[in-house]
């Protein structure tokens, strides 16, 4: 099913359930996060937008329709969480063998020093290679998985 049908089924089924819980003139969607009410012709423009759960990224199935402002909200708090800890799996998996091939960013704190590494592993031969354009030893950042 195309974004835009599975959109207008989500906000149809919305609407239909706001109309059993009040009286209510026209067909109406309300965002499920910050309850702001939306017109049918807010499909169309961009202001109502898919909710993926878990996010897009890591597989994730639309969920809901949400404005487009909680979706953008919930994608740069929730959803960067959730990707940045799939990424952090993927890495450990990678670094303890249960992944064969594999292709990241991370940072070390070494000796009191950040060292900002690219790590590959293809068909189980693991490759560490120092960023040299990045590795400033005054960053106080470690392990972040980029």
């Amino acid at each position: 099913m195309k974004n835009s049908d599975l959109k207008r089924t989500f906000f149809k089924k919305g609407a239909a359930a706001l109309r059993n819980l009040i009286e209510i003139d026209q067909e109406c969607y309300c965002c499920p996060i910050c309850k702001r009410l939306y017109h049918y012709d807010d499909l169309d423009s961009g202001e109502l937008t898919l909710e993926h759960a878990p996010p897009e990224q890591v597989g994730g199935k639309p969920l809901a329709l949400t404005c487009k402002e909680c979706n953008s909200t919930a994608g740069y708090s929730v959803d960067f969480a959730v990707v940045q800890r799939q990424r952090l799996i993927d890495f450990t998996d990678a670094v303890i063998g249960q992944k064969r091939n594999f292709k990241g960013r991370a940072n070390f704190l070494i000796g009191g020093e950040t060292l900002n590494i690219n790590f590959e592993k293809e068909e189980g031969r693991p490759s560490i290679k120092p960023v040299t354009k990045i590795n400033d030893p005054r960053s106080s950042r470690h392990m972040k998985i980029t």
